[in-house]
């Protein structure tokens, strides 16, 4: 009866103490998938002659294999799907991988992979998914792309997934072929200038990731022209200049992270014509001005970090009356001034608020209250402002609070009506805070040792000053 067995799943079984488990499936002719995945197995055999030829999908990952990889594996010729992900495989890809002629979809990502990529994995002309992801891979892109993988060729095949990150691949950033759909070079040793043509000769890219790597030069203006983009990652680069003023066009585009490079001059106007934009990252660049209106026409919108940059002017109304949708904003390291706007408060599902170091007076809004899903940062980070007067006692109602900063200001009052309210939750989740060099009074080690708080552990207790005192 199971020699007829098609279908075998086993995900997640602890088959730590099956030593044979693999003459066991091999006995197993008819089988067409087979899942053996977190199943605890430590050892695969090095050498097979096997019987299930009928195999089309094999689901491996997330297991402890720590030899090579097999080079049986890919004598599966049948294969479309191959899961090897997240093992500890050592060792070169077999060159025995261009007999898997069918092959759709081969996951080597997150393990212990070195060398080159074969280049006869070119013929495998079916390949619609390559992941070699987290591994120690090295090589010379430009001849990964047009020695190596398929030069994809097959009409039937819309979207190709490559995912090359984590590894450590060199050289200039070549065109790749234009049925790409996704593209993950992240978190290698690329260099030189993204190619100006990029978005005409890759018209279909929804996800390009080329962050943590070195290059140089402008954003290309092509980009604007991909109507399909979702996800544009150039972070942690070296790349200057001012951002285009193209972005009309970019009707999909969800998220757009250009942090830790060098880029100047204002927000582009035309970034407040996505509305499907969902996460804006520009922080610690050189960007500088008053942040464009037009940003007020993202309503889709849940993080904005801009933070470590040269912006100025007083923070605008509409970031509280227009953008609800708000989840993460940080404003901190730039030179904003005046108070802190009210409309803030319409925030309800702001969960990080950073306005420290910047040029900011008046008191914290007592409607901070509002912020009922803060649990991270904190509704007041406000180091190195000038706010002054009491802590709004509303704040005690924050029970997810997890963080408070508001150290170096003038803050004054009594700390335990905050911290020591029996009719509140009295910040029972905070597990950090910095208050020093303020004018607190008060006494605060009962409120503090009966929460849940690290204040002690992070010594912020010793750093609390009744006086401005040194």
């Amino acid at each position: 009866m199971l020699a007829k067995l098609q279908v075998l799943n086993l995900s997640g079984v602890n088959l730590k103490r099956s030593s044979r488990w693999l003459e066991a499936i091999n006995m197993l002719p008819s089988l067409f998938e087979l899942r053996l995945d977190y199943c605890h197995l430590y050892h695969i055999l090095p050498n097979l002659q096997i019987n299930f030829t009928s195999l089309a999908s094999l689901d491996l990952q997330g297991n402890f294999f720590s030899s090579t990889i097999p080079p049986w594996l890919f004598n599966i010729t049948n294969i479309e799907f191959l899961d090897l992900s997240y093992n500890s495989f050592s060792g070169f890809i077999p060159e025995e991988i261009e007999n898997t002629k069918f092959l759709r979809v081969l996951d080597l990502s997150g393990n212990a992979l070195q060398g080159k990529i074969p280049k006869n994995i070119s013929n495998l002309c079916n390949l619609r998914e390559f992941s070699v992801n987290k591994n120690r891979i090295s090589g010379d892109i430009s001849n990964i792309i047009h020695g190596s993988l398929p030069s994809f060729s097959n009409p039937q095949i819309y979207e190709r997934h490559i995912f090359l990150d984590s590894n450590k691949f060199d050289g200039p950033l070549p065109i790749f072929y234009g049925d790409v759909t996704v593209l993950d070079l992240s978190d290698n040793l690329l260099s030189g200038y993204i190619p100006q043509s990029i978005g005409y000769m890759m018209p279909e890219l929804f996800i390009l990731r080329v962050s943590n790597n070195k290059f140089i030069g402008t954003l290309p203006e092509s980009l604007c022209q991909m109507e399909s983009l979702r996800v544009l990652d150039v972070s942690k680069n070296q790349l200057t200049g001012k951002l285009p003023e193209c972005w009309n066009s970019s009707e999909r585009l969800t998220v757009i992270d250009a942090s830790e490079n060098s880029f100047s001059g204002q927000i582009p106007w035309s970034l407040g014509s996505i509305p499907s934009l969902q996460s804006i990252h520009l922080q610690e660049n050189k960007f500088l001005g008053e942040l464009p209106e037009s940003l007020k026409n993202l309503t889709n919108l849940q993080t904005l970090d801009i933070g470590h940059n040269a912006f100025y002017g007083v923070i605008p109304s509409w970031l509280g009356e227009n953008l609800a949708s708000l989840r993460f904003l940080s404003l901190e390291s730039n030179n904003f001034a005046g108070e802190i706007p009210l409309q803030l408060c319409n925030l309800n599902a702001l969960q990080l608020l950073n306005l420290a170091q910047n040029n900011l007076n008046g008191t914290i809004p007592h409607c901070f209250r509002n912020f009922t899903s803060m649990i991270v940062g904190t509704e007041a980070l406000e180091q190195k402002n000038a706010p002054q007067g009491e802590i709004p006692k509303s704040l005690s109602k924050l029970c997810n609070l997890h963080e408070f900063y508001s150290s170096e200001n003038r803050i004054r009052g009594d700390i335990s009506n905050i911290l020591g309210s029996s009719s509140t939750c009295a910040l029972r989740s905070l597990e950090l805070s910095s208050l020093n060099i303020n004018e607190l009074t008060g006494t605060t080690t009962k409120q503090l040792q009966r929460s849940d708080s690290k204040f002690f552990g992070t010594s912020a207790i010793s750093s609390i000053y009744t006086s401005s005192q040194q």
